[in-house]
């Protein structure tokens, strides 16, 4: 150390204040990134889980509004989805899809949910799965709400 540096206090290195705003910073930056690193099967999974959700919630909320039945269809095969109140959608080719449960229609790879008036549904449940990654949806039949299950 110089006479120089010595001379001024002998002040060499950072302070706490300083090390403290230096580690709040990485840490920010750090979980600013981690969505992105999130592998990209597990991202279209759950996009594809959503336009779901979202397709199924529209077809029960239209069912009330307008008073009448509505059919909610998932063509497993063709990997399409809509209904009366949904335009037809499509999911990602590299998605399995399953569904479980419903005492809707089950003609071969079509399967259905149909919403009552009352907002009501047959229920049922429809499993995504996209290489070791899993969600599913499950239509409750007493109340026809979805929830979205990890």
């Amino acid at each position: 150390m110089s006479a120089r540096a010595a001379g001024a206090g002998g002040r060499c290195g950072f302070t706490l204040i300083e090390v403290l705003v230096a580690l709040a910073i990485v840490a920010a930056l750090g979980m600013l990134a981690v969505p992105t690193l999130r592998p990209p099967r597990q991202a279209q999974l759950r996009a594809d889980t959503g336009h779901l959700a979202a397709a199924l919630r529209i077809t029960r909320s239209a069912a009330m509004a307008q008073n009448r039945e509505m059919t909610f269809l998932l063509d497993t095969a063709r990997r399409t989805f809509g209904s009366q109140a949904v335009p037809k959608g499509i999911l990602d080719p590299e998605t399995v899809i399953v569904v479980e449960g419903s005492e809707g229609l089950r003609t071969g790879p079509v399967g259905g949910i149909r919403f009552l008036a009352s907002g009501r549904s047959t229920g049922g449940r429809i499993r995504l799965e996209r290489g070791p990654f899993r969600t599913g949806l499950h239509v409750i039949w007493a109340t026809g709400n979805v929830v979205v299950e990890d």
